[in-house]
C-alpha cells in the first residue's frame, strides 16, 4: 500500500476518489476509526470522514477491491480490534 498525504500533488484526487468510493467496513485502531472504501481501480483506507493522509492499494476490478478489504478487515478483526461491515 502506499500512502497519499495532503502534502502530495494528487492527494485531492484521492481524496476525491475515497468520498465517492464504496464503503465496505470500518475498523478502531489505536483510537481512531479507519474507513476502508473501494473503486474499480483502487482499495482506500482513510482516518474518519476527513483524512489528511490515505492509504492506497491499486487493483484490477471492485471484486479485487472487495476482497483485499474483506481480508484487511477480517485481520483487523484477528488483531482485537472493532470491526463493522458495511
Amino acid at each position: 500500500m502506499q500512502i497519499i498525504t495532503t502534502e502530495d500533488s494528487a492527494f485531492e484526487q484521492f481524496l476525491a476518489l475515497w468520498r465517492d468510493a464504496k464503503l465496505v467496513g470500518k475498523y478502531w485502531a489505536n483510537g481512531q476509526i479507519k474507513l476502508v472504501c473501494v473503486t474499480n481501480q483502487y482499495l482506500l483506507i482513510g482516518l474518519n470522514s476527513n483524512p489528511t493522509k490515505i492509504a492506497i492499494k491499486a487493483v484490477k476490478s471492485i471484486a479485487e477491491a472487495e476482497s483485499f478489504a474483506q481480508h484487511l478487515l477480517s485481520r483487523e478483526k484477528s488483531r482485537g480490534h472493532k470491526v463493522e461491515l458495511q
